[in-house]
């Protein structure tokens, strides 16, 4: 075995790895893309917030008699920030109780990211449709957070820590791209259906570069077996062997965060 080439067996879980050099520029590429696509639609709400609320029907209150009056809007700003903070917490919270199931659950992300661009851009169409706005938000924030617990998780499979630092480099990337982008081509002109559109192009960079661009690592379970001596007497020997749980069931993993939760979240 090169040393280029891993097989390590972690909780259960075997994995076999062979990392060139080319490999490893496909892996830096593809997840600082994944990291870059994941977060970018939340930016681009956030950035568009004012945008969003514009749309919807204006009631202005002034006295006749001053020269100013103020502008309120049936919703505010803090509602497009719940509606894309909101969903992705409670993802973040049960995803990693759930199978991991990496392509699937990637296919889920991308079909919720593409329905919030669809979804928000025709919202921008119908001036009177602003749940519709908000309901493209809540899809977007829910892929998210679900693209990021398993792309955290799925890493963990990943013998080097370069695919962690690439995935966290796209993400920081994403409020810069993403806040840039929206401005310039509001700035030459484009309307914001047309912006949410031209977004499409990002659930597309991710798909390609899950499924084409990065080198994934075979996976597959190992069953644990208590081996018995033949020729040995099986009475009473049960009590003997020690019980191994899964570690990768629900309870046993509710177990192992008991401790920590408390250590990590508690500010003392």
């Amino acid at each position: 075995m090169d040393e280029n080439a891993y097989e390590i067996i972690r909780d259960g879980i075997q994995y076999k790895y062979h990392l060139g050099r080319s490999d490893m520029i496909k892996l830096i590429i593809g997840f600082w893309l994944i990291g870059l696509c994941n977060n970018i639609g939340f930016v681009v709400e956030l950035t568009a917030a004012q945008d969003l609320i514009d749309d919807i029907h204006i009631r202005r209150m002034y006295d006749e008699d001053t020269e100013w009056h103020r502008g309120c809007t049936v919703i505010g700003t803090g509602t497009i920030l719940l509606a894309a903070v909101v969903p992705s917490l409670f993802a973040k919270i049960f995803a990693p109780f759930l199978p991991l199931m990496i392509k699937i659950r990637y296919i889920i992300i991308i079909a919720l990211s593409t329905s919030g661009y669809i979804t928000t851009a025709y919202g921008y169409q119908n001036l009177d449709s602003k749940w519709i706005k908000i309901l493209g938000i809540v899809f977007m924030s829910l892929s998210s957070g679900l693209g990021e617990s398993s792309a955290l998780a799925y890493i963990a499979f990943f013998p080097t820590d370069n695919a962690l630092s690439a995935w966290s480099s796209g993400t920081g990337g994403a409020g810069f791209v993403g806040a840039s982008i929206y401005t310039v081509l509001k700035q030459f002109g484009i309307d914001r259906t047309n912006i949410i559109m031209i977004s499409l192009i990002w659930p597309i960079i991710m798909t390609v570069s899950f499924y084409a661009l990065i080198p994934h690592p075979k996976i597959f379970r190992i069953k644990r077996m208590l081996n018995v001596l033949e020729n040995q007497p099986t009475e009473g020997i049960e009590d003997m062997i020690p019980i191994i749980e899964d570690p990768h069931k629900f309870k046993v993993q509710l177990l192992m965060i008991k401790k920590t939760f408390l250590i990590y979240t508690l500010p003392f």
